[in-house]
Formats: C-alpha cells, sequence, structure tokens
C-alpha cells in the first residue's frame, strides 16, 4: 500500500493510506457528480509542492502515466500535463481560480506518459496543508486514452 504521508497529533503520528484518502476527500459536488461512477482505482492523484513539482502520487497515476515507482517524484507537473506549464498554479496559497473553473466545467486537458502517449482527462484540483505546509492535489480521471474502447468506439 502506498503512503500518502505521515500525519502528527501530539506525540501520536499516523500514516494514512493515499487510496483511503483520495477517495475520502472527493466531494460529492464535484465534476464527477453527473458522470458515470467512478471507481478509485480509475484515479490517478498526484500530490504537488506549490511550485509544481510532484512530491507523492498514488499506484494508479503509476499505471495510468507509465511510470515505474519513484519516478515521477521530483519531475514537474508539465511533464504529464503540458497544459499547465505557463499556468501559475498556486495564488495565494490556494489552487489558482482559473484552474477551478475549468475543472468544474469539465475541460479536457492533455495528458502525456512516459512513452509520449497522448490522451485525455478531467482534473480536480484541491488545495492541502500538512504540517503547516502548503500542497496541491491533482486528481486525474482519463476519459479517452489510445488503444481503449471508447477510443475504438469514437473512431465507428
Amino acid at each position: 500500500m502506498n503512503t500518502l504521508f505521515n500525519k502528527r497529533r501530539g506525540n501520536i503520528e499516523t500514516c494514512i493510506n493515499f487510496s483511503n484518502y483520495a477517495k475520502d476527500n472527493i466531494d460529492s459536488g464535484s465534476m464527477f457528480e453527473n458522470r458515470r461512477k467512478i471507481s478509485k482505482q480509475e484515479m490517478a492523484t498526484l500530490i504537488l509542492f506549490a511550485d509544481g513539482v510532484i512530491r507523492n502520487y498514488n499506484e494508479e497515476a503509476v499505471r495510468l502515466l507509465d511510470y515505474l515507482p519513484n519516478e515521477l517524484t521530483g519531475q514537474h507537473i508539465s511533464k504529464v500535463l503540458p497544459q499547465l506549464a505557463e499556468i501559475q498554479l498556486v495564488q495565494m496559497q490556494r489552487v489558482n481560480p482559473y484552474l477551478r473553473y475549468l475543472s468544474r466545467k469539465g475541460h479536457q486537458f492533455k495528458i502525456v506518459n512516459k512513452e509520449g502517449t497522448h490522451f485525455s482527462g478531467e482534473l480536480m484540483f484541491r488545495d492541502m496543508e500538512n504540517l503547516g505546509l502548503y500542497h496541491l492535489r491533482v486528481i486525474i480521471y482519463p476519459t479517452w486514452q489510445i488503444g481503449t474502447a471508447s477510443q475504438q468506439a469514437q473512431a465507428s
């Protein structure tokens, strides 16, 4: 099991399971509300520092983006989401309002995996704070990928 981070409460340090954290922290009013039911296995989750560098991720991110474990750590988010290269991700310790708008609108972001395969997906951006440090959580829900049944249906 992947762990997201250690959280301190008094003298007790508890590990939060990454997949449970992602599942428990997606609000019901999210962009996914009226779409088909999404299992937590389909959502790739990346945790970023405020400057866009990937701090942590779940197993689905490794699978979806075709990286080996630990290869994503330290990479800039624009490596997998090129549209974010020119966008300021954080403004005053909050997710850029423009990114929130795109997220709620259901904007299709271009995603690139390690092999250079392009596909699209919707993103959800969330603010996080851990031990006084700001982090940004990006949840990727792929909506189209080369070689999938949805692509074959669109082609016919």
